[in-house]
């Protein structure tokens, strides 16, 4: 019993110590602003049932994941910074561009909404396979998904009591796409998901041009 409770304390003081690291971009504030204007449009569409929420990511938050490190030792988080800055180094300012609609999960059990870049560009594609080879050795599970680029609009919350049915061929007048994202910086980012809903706090901004900013530069990382 005693080395149960040693060996969870030594776990639970290990997960304090962690951060949950993503590296990301965002939305620019005109993108943000046309996205939100659609949100009266997508609750027309899918709250009339009355038993079917939907939970919007708030417009600032709005994001393109290049790569999910996972659960990282906060000390790792010098040498993630000065990898992403020599790689970046130099790079030239992107533009995604989303044509897809489609929501994730089953007709009866729908979990989110999102656009996608079908087929992700290629410098898209060829920038996430640099960023994913370069921080190999931090992910903390091994990640051989394919790439697939996707802005996550909103989630749907049900009465799981109740019984959904949301066709994935209703969206025909969405009136997003195409959808063109301006990519100028990327950023590290620590997730607080589950303390606070889509909460995340930036640790390192690297603008295509190689300017960094960030807390650990700032302290002498």
């Amino acid at each position: 019993m005693v080395e149960v409770f040693i060996h969870w304390q030594e776990k639970k003081t290990e997960d304090i110590l962690n951060k949950r690291l993503f590296i990301a971009s965002f939305l620019d504030k005109q993108s943000q602003e046309r996205i939100s204007e659609r949100q009266s449009y997508f609750q027309a569409k899918f709250e009339c049932s009355g038993n079917l929420k939907l939970r919007f990511v708030r417009a600032e938050k709005l994001h393109l994941t290049w790569l999910f490190l996972g659960d990282c030792p906060e000390e790792s988080i010098c040498e993630i910074n000065s990898v992403l800055s020599s790689l970046l180094k130099g790079k030239a300012k992107l533009q995604g561009m989303f044509t897809k609609e489609s929501i994730l999960g089953p007709d009866s059990r729908p979990q989110a909404f999102v656009l996608e870049a079908d087929p992700a560009g290629p410098e898209i594609s060829l920038l996430q396979k640099e960023i994913k080879e370069s921080l190999q050795k931090f992910l903390q599970k091994p990640d051989k998904s394919i790439f697939r680029p996707h802005l996550t609009i909103f989630r749907f919350q049900r009465d799981l009591k109740q019984k959904v049915e949301i066709k994935k061929s209703a969206l025909s007048d969405c009136d997003l796409l195409p959808f063109v994202m301006k990519i100028q910086s990327l950023y590290l980012l620590e997730s607080h998901a589950g303390k606070n809903k889509d909460s995340y706090e930036i640790l390192a901004e690297f603008k295509l041009g190689n300017e960094l900013y960030s807390k650990e530069q700032a302290q002498g990382c």
